[in-house]
C-alpha cells in the first residue's frame, strides 16, 4: 500500500468509497432515509479539481482503499473514508499520520474537522479532542449531527 496525492482522475473512486463509508459506518447513527438521501446524491463536478487540490489517497497501485482530505488554507480536514471491506486494517490510522506530517511539513499547527457520530472514537484515538454535539449544514440541504474537533500538531 502506497499514500499519494489525489489526481482528478480518482474523483468516482473518492465519492464511490463516501458513499459506501458512510452507508455502512454511518448506519444506525442517523435516519435512514437521510443517510441515503445524504449519499444518493450524484457526484459533484468540482470533485476532480478538488481530488487533486485537497486528497490524499491509499492504494494498492490499483484500488483505491482509502482518502483523506485536507484544505491547507483553513487546515480543516474535509473528509476521511477507508472502504469498509478494508477497515481494521489501520489504512485510516496511516492516512491520519501522513496528513499529520504532511500539515506540519506545511507549517500548520492544528487541524479540525466535523467528525459524524460514528467516527468519534477513531478521531479521539488519533489525539482529536472534541465532544459537544452540533449541527453539520450539508451543501446538499441536510443537517446532520457531528463533533466538530480539533488536533494540535
Amino acid at each position: 500500500m502506497q499514500i499519494r496525492r489525489g489526481r482528478s482522475s480518482d474523483a468516482s473512486r473518492l465519492w464511490e468509497l463516501r458513499r459506501i463509508a458512510l452507508r455502512q459506518g454511518a448506519a444506525g447513527y442517523y435516519p435512514a432515509d437521510i443517510l441515503m438521501a445524504w449519499t444518493g446524491t450524484a457526484e459533484p463536478e468540482a470533485l476532480a479539481d478538488h481530488s487533486e487540490q485537497h486528497f490524499h489517497v491509499m492504494s494498492d497501485g490499483e484500488t483505491i482503499w482509502g482518502c483523506i482530505a485536507l484544505n491547507l488554507e483553513t487546515s480543516h480536514i474535509d473528509a476521511m473514508f477507508v472502504d469498509p471491506a478494508r477497515s481494521g486494517q489501520g489504512i485510516g490510522r496511516q492516512l491520519m499520520e501522513h496528513i499529520f506530517q504532511f500539515a506540519r511539513a506545511s507549517g500548520k499547527t492544528h487541524l479540525t474537522l466535523e467528525a459524524t457520530l460514528n467516527a468519534v472514537p477513531f478521531y479521539q484515538s488519533c489525539g482529536f479532542i472534541g465532544h459537544e454535539i452540533s449541527t453539520y449544514h450539508s451543501p446538499a440541504g441536510y443537517d446532520l449531527d457531528c463533533i466538530p474537533m480539533r488536533y494540535t500538531l
